[in-house]
């Protein structure tokens, strides 16, 4: 796989995680609001509910790559696709992102796991091809 190819899918990863939206579903008491929505019932009004006001902040999600603004502003910074703000997400993940290093004794364990695949260098060269 070349930069451009690896570049691509990283793109397509960061659109597919932004549009799945990455929130964990939890169904507990709280999340369900079976009590706020008898309280309310059928043609009632959520938005006053305390319910609501306790939770609307943690529940709301806004997209990072959808545009959300309205056209006058986004026409002003560019007119940038969901594509192009993929790519700057992208670049500025790459940028600025630095993974922790691994303890000497998970990299011993890795480099015998990967010899012990017929693995002999830091690149995983066996006949001739990378793993």
């Amino acid at each position: 796989m070349n930069k451009n190819e690896l570049f691509t899918k990283i793109q397509k990863t960061i659109v597919e995680l932004d549009e799945q939206n990455l929130i964990k579903l939890t169904a507990d008491e709280n999340t369900k609001a079976l009590n706020t929505i008898a309280e309310v019932g059928p043609g009632g009004d959520f938005l006053s509910t305390d319910h609501t006001l306790e939770n609307y902040r943690s529940e709301i999600w806004t997209p990072h790559l959808i545009e959300r603004r309205d056209w006058s502003s986004w026409e002003k910074d560019g007119r940038k696709d969901i594509e192009q703000r993929a790519i700057e997400k992208t670049k500025e993940i790459l940028a600025s992102h630095h993974p922790a290093r691994l303890s000497p004794d998970i990299e011993a364990e890795i480099d015998r796991i990967a010899r012990d695949l017929g693995c002999h260098d830091r690149n995983c060269r066996k006949s001739g091809s990378q793993l």
